[in-house]
């Protein structure tokens, strides 16, 4: 029998890939009024305050729409048009681990 042909010596030979490390993101909170509804749209983003403004200044001058997305990957637009207003929040990091609140 080969040494290759074994459980451990085939483990060996395979090459890990290397996970990425996770670094703290940090997240703003935005609500979202938009006319006519009388619920506003809260989700929380990856950007700073500055693209988060750049955004909205783009979408209500220019009349396109207002797109972010959130950290799942998920899609949030909005006409610019019917934005009534945009609240934007503190940014905050996220927290892992059994802490003391």
């Amino acid at each position: 029998m080969a040494a290759a042909s074994t459980p451990r010596a085939r483990a060996k030979k395979t090459t890990a890939k290397p996970k990425a490390a996770k670094s703290a993101s940090t997240t703003i909170e935005i609500k979202i009024g938009v006319e006519n509804s009388p619920r506003e749209l809260s989700v929380e983003v990856e950007l700073t305050a500055d693209e988060i403004l750049g955004k909205l200044d783009d979408a209500t001058s220019n009349g396109t729409s207002f797109a972010v997305q959130d950290p799942k990957g998920r899609y949030i637009v909005v006409p610019g048009a019917k934005i009534s207003y945009v609240e934007i929040g503190e940014p905050s990091t996220r927290k892992v681990g059994f802490g003391v609140l």
